[in-house]
């Protein structure tokens, strides 16, 4: 299993993954971390909990978005039109989003918010 840290926030986080995701688990930091930013530039300065919870959903926003225009382009498709033109998942695919890789990546952003939390509260106690 190996391991990467994604600055985010400006913090940075050791995350696991999968042998031969590290690039890619990189780029979604990159990603989170630009999301991150934009809110401290908007909100000002917010704490690193909050500030990860906004980005994570924010992004979660973004991809429930994606499938919501999925689900409502395949309602008002015949299944001709269907064949010949890719899903929203497969289009990610397609520009190296994986919507497993994304969902797990949420997955281990929650984890960390929760343990960040948990870990201030401790710390506050």
């Amino acid at each position: 299993m190996a391991q990467v840290v994604v600055h985010v926030g400006g913090h940075d986080y050791r995350l696991a993954c999968r042998d031969g995701e590290e690039a890619r688990l990189e780029k979604l930091g990159q990603y989170l971390d630009r999301k991150a930013e934009d809110l401290q530039q908007s909100l000002g300065q917010v704490t690193e909990t909050r500030l990860l919870l906004m980005s994570a959903i924010l992004v979660v926003d973004e991809l429930l978005e994606l499938r919501e225009r999925q689900a409502s382009d395949e309602e008002g498709q015949d299944e001709a039109a269907q064949a010949a033109q890719p899903s929203a998942a497969q289009q990610m695919d397609m520009v190296g989003v994986n919507p497993d890789q994304v969902d797990h990546v949420i997955s281990q952003t929650i984890d960390a918010v929760a343990t960040i939390t948990q870990n201030l509260k401790d710390a506050a106690a």
